[in-house]
């Protein structure tokens, strides 16, 4: 069973007034870094983190241990763009999950609890949710990334999930309050709280 998972890494990041937040610091890494740590800890195998905006920046912040890097040179056309690439990038697998970036409060149990359900029911998809409310990160089986291939637009993919394939896919609740986004500078002093590392 070959479970890949996928972080989504290439955007402009335009809402955070102090610079890209991928390359924001969180601990001794940056926050992309501490992401792709995250998703390394796990059984996720291969793993793809996607990047575009500043590739070369926000490659340098990152000490890969087993995932590897893929671009997008469309990034700026959204994050579907970048979906595709990653997708592309881990080739052949029976799922894959997908990971953002800006989400540094994932946890890796969390993680596992979706794989393990995913393994279980193989259904379409598996969608997180926390305390009722849905969010990331997702499963998509390799039926849903083989019919992802002609999406368009910049929330396609949610739509899709949630209105085309509603039936086919598996909501998990975590039981926890949902992973903040970091898109803010009050968002990131918030996750950085959240984490014990300050702010």
């Amino acid at each position: 069973m070959t479970i890949a998972g996928v972080v989504l890494a290439a955007g402009l990041s335009d809402r955070m007034e102090s610079g890209l937040k991928q390359l924001l610091a969180f601990g001794d890494r940056t926050m992309v870094g501490h992401v792709v740590a995250i998703a390394e800890g796990t059984s996720l195998d291969p793993i793809v983190v996607v990047t575009g905006h500043r590739a070369k920046e926000v490659e340098f912040a990152v000490a890969l241990q087993r995932a590897r890097f893929a671009r997008n040179p469309d990034y700026a056309t959204g994050n579907l763009s970048s979906l595709r690439a990653g997708l592309a990038a881990v080739g052949e697998v029976d799922a894959a999950m997908i990971l953002l970036a800006d989400q540094p409060e994932l946890d890796p149990d969390d993680i596992e609890t979706l794989v393990t359900a995913w393994e279980e029911w193989r259904p379409f998809a598996v969608v997180a949710t926390y305390q009722g409310i849905v969010g990331h990160p997702w499963v998509l089986s390799a039926s849903a990334i083989a019919s992802a291939e002609d999406l368009k637009g910049t929330k396609a993919l949610w739509n899709w999930l949630t209105d085309t394939h509603a039936d086919e896919v598996l909501e998990v609740d975590l039981a926890r309050s949902r992973p903040g986004d970091v898109n803010t500078v009050g968002d990131y002093r918030a996750a950085l709280r959240a984490l014990d590392l300050g702010g």
